[in-house]
């Protein structure tokens, strides 16, 4: 096969192969957009003996759940850092992957607590420029976004679907910025989602992610709520939700 100049060109100098030896990742894998903390508070899960492994930017470590080897991912904060973490989780052979994090929300509707299911996002960051998909809609995965609905409505869980709006600066959450994102239809700001889509979208791998709303910027003013026992249950409660997402997926992948 001949290679095209402009082809080689384009191709990255780097990979995760190059900067990683062989590591073992799941098909199934949940990136923890915050505290891997989290993890202490699930029941029915179990790590797999030495698959723990440290990086500089993240921790990955393999648990199984419901018989499911999954791969967790975190604590990952920033759309570059997540965009690096999928990159190597995408190489090593991960499919499905979903994210949890929390959000601040910009609609008087949801509360510290509320669950937001992410249909795609408004990008106001710097990394998903590097993954060109001209003309293209990037969404998260409408299966995982109709899969976490069933759950939360099985749980009694109330979740709104909706656009977020994904920033790289969150001390610049200016008035006029909020009051333009909300113009937008974003209901929820973070800081990971547009690269976290987008990155899944370029390589053909089903993303999608459930967040937990943290704190309230809708009312011109900053309400925290990350010490808030609601907002703390809810997250451990979307852990658990997303992880029996993904181990139904790799059920589906064995049969």
């Amino acid at each position: 096969m001949v290679i095209k100049k402009s082809d080689s060109q384009k191709k990255p100098i780097v990979r995760p192969h190059d900067l990683l030896r062989e590591i073992e990742v799941c098909p199934q894998a949940l990136v923890v957009f915050g505290s891997f903390d989290w993890i202490s508070h699930l029941v029915k899960v179990h790590p797999v003996a030495g698959s723990r492994k440290n990086f500089k930017f993240c921790s990955l470590q393999t648990f199984t759940v419901n018989n499911t080897p999954i791969t967790f991912a975190g604590p990952v904060m920033s759309a570059p850092v997540a965009a690096m973490v999928l990159e190597i989780l995408i190489a090593f052979g991960a499919r499905h992957i979903i994210g949890v994090g929390s959000c601040g929300s910009l609609d008087e509707k949801l509360r510290i607590g509320h669950l937001v299911i992410p249909e795609n996002s408004i990008p106001d960051e710097g990394t998903s420029s590097h993954y060109p998909m001209p003309g293209k809609k990037i969404n998260a995965s409408p299966r995982i976004i109709k899969r976490i609905q069933s759950l939360c409505e099985a749980k009694a869980q109330t979740c709104t679907c909706g656009r977020v709006w994904t920033t790289d600066a969150p001390f610049r959450e200016t008035p006029q910025k909020i009051k333009k994102a909300q113009q937008k239809k974003a209901i929820a700001v973070e800081m990971e989602l547009s690269a976290f889509f987008k990155v899944g979208a370029f390589y053909g791998v089903e993303v999608g992610a459930l967040l937990v709303v943290s704190d309230e910027l809708f009312a011109r003013g900053w309400n925290p709520g990350y010490g808030n026992p609601k907002f703390k249950e809810t997250f451990v409660q979307a852990l658990d939700i997303v992880l029996q997402v993904l181990s139904q997926s790799g059920r589906e992948d064995t049969t």
